[in-house]
């Protein structure tokens, strides 16, 4: 009887244990090179997928959905936001988490050629929940949040010798283009390199296979949680 009651009850924990994986997982996700990652935050409810069953994993987080899962991941709390932007609907969805992750989101200046107001500005009073979240704000921000929790105290380099270092790194070149008629460094550019390495460094986030770093590019749902998966690791 006792040997039966503990077969019953190892049975009933198998189809719990089988229940919870197939419930959790997502249709598009088997074999992706993510997926253990897509997983493992799936589990703990910072992300989750659409109503089909599917993850889509490489479709663009926007900012909104960035703010989202950097306050769920990084246990955020909340900062006043009144009079801070204009776009935002008190209503929506994602006013909890942009509270939260605001601060650490840099303001959107959406690239335009040959200015030097990309891809950031401190003029803009938007912002900007439904555009995509960019590679060098998602590394400024993973980069904050990762010296915080680790109470790190990096000294920098000159930003000539940032410079150097990515140039043996990276094959971007665009921003090099915007500077030197001047003969100085501009501010956006500077902070650009300067997130760029850093997040390289602290071996947050690397290019892209082609040799180029692409901070100007989308970040996917795959490749963000990868990259959290840096800092967060456990």
């Amino acid at each position: 009887m006792k040997k039966r009651l503990c077969m019953a009850i190892a049975l009933l924990l198998c189809f719990c244990s089988m229940f919870t994986v197939q419930a959790a997982a997502f249709s598009d996700t088997e074999g992706h090179w993510a997926e253990a990652s897509i997983q493992k935050w799936a589990d703990k409810g910072v992300i989750s997928g659409y109503p089909d069953g599917t993850f889509q994993p490489e479709k663009p987080v926007t900012r909104a959905e960035f703010a989202k899962i950097i306050t769920l991941a990084f246990d955020l709390a909340p900062i006043d936001l009144t009079g801070a932007y204009t776009d935002l609907d008190a209503e929506a969805w994602y006013y909890p988490y942009v509270e939260c992750a605001a601060s650490y989101i840099p303001n959107y200046a959406p690239p335009i050629r040959y200015s030097t107001d990309e891809p950031y500005t401190l003029n803009r009073s938007g912002f900007l929940p439904d555009e995509d979240i960019i590679r060098i704000h998602a590394a400024e921000a993973l980069v904050r949040l990762k010296m915080e929790k680790e109470q790190l105290d990096l000294a920098l380099p000159p930003i000539q010798e940032i410079q150097g270092t990515l140039q043996d790194m990276y094959k971007d070149g665009e921003y090099e283009q915007l500077y030197i008629m001047h003969g100085a460094v501009p501010k956006n550019v500077e902070r650009v390199d300067t997130y760029t390495y850093l997040a390289t460094e602290l071996n947050i986030m690397e290019g892209y296979p082609d040799g180029y770093f692409g901070p100007l590019m989308p970040v996917s749902r795959a490749y963000l949680l990868t990259m959290i998966d840096q800092i967060l690791g456990e």
